[in-house]
């Protein structure tokens, strides 16, 4: 066998092998969360789903912008933001809400988003799902507490990892507003629209 046809079929059984992994991979994080065989037949049915599975694969490496939740609990996590921020405005409805979900230790990718317009919950959750992306209170409050991002910042979590008012049976989302001399870190009623003025952002958990 040449030498050109001998590297030729190394390069496609080496590529045989990635396949299998790769394949081995998805059959597994889809039947964990309790999918099966039927949804990994997507990938043969929908363009549009590989597209954004793709997307995914190819960000840069070096782009990335990560956070690590600290493997503490959730009273303690507020305290090391309140005491890293020198927050002046502190939502004490944070005290009781046990809003951790196995976070602890682990590694996210940050994605933002300003729209610079008047936008719904539902829209920004949307907009985020498209990117493989969801809100995260334990990651939110790491990431500022980490980077004190100027602005008005909000992580809206899926409904049921909201916080829920005990009288109005509101769900609200996390927010932190850094505006001149003001570090406020508060709970919005995800019902209400968000003004332009808002940034968003959500997270994607990434392997260990």
């Amino acid at each position: 066998m040449a030498r050109r046809e001998e590297k030729d079929l190394g390069d496609v059984i080496s590529s045989m092998g990635i396949g299998f992994e790769v394949v081995k991979v998805l059959v597994h994080a889809i039947l964990k969360k309790g999918g099966t065989i039927e949804h990994l037949r997507r990938l043969l049915k929908e363009p549009d789903l590989v597209e954004k599975i793709v997307s995914l694969v190819l960000i840069p490496v070096a782009n990335l912008v990560t956070v690590v939740v600290q493997s503490i609990p959730a009273p303690q996590l507020v305290e090391w933001v309140k005491g890293k921020l020198n927050l002046t405005y502190l939502n004490l409805n944070f005290a009781t809400w046990d809003f951790l979900r196995g976070e602890g230790g682990k590694r996210f990718e940050v994605l933002t988003w300003a729209p610079g317009r008047w936008v719904s919950s539902d829209e920004v959750r949307t907009y985020f799902r498209g990117k493989g992306s969801v809100g995260n209170t334990a990651a939110f409050l790491s990431w500022i507490g980490e980077t004190n991002p100027e602005g008005y910042w909000v992580s809206i979590p899926e409904d049921e990892h909201l916080w829920r008012h005990p009288r109005s049976g509101s769900l609200c989302a996390p927010n932190f507003l850094r505006d001149g001399s003001r570090r406020r870190l508060s709970l919005s009623d995800v019902g209400d629209d968000w003004a332009g003025c808002w940034a968003f952002v959500a997270f994607r958990e990434l392997p260990a």
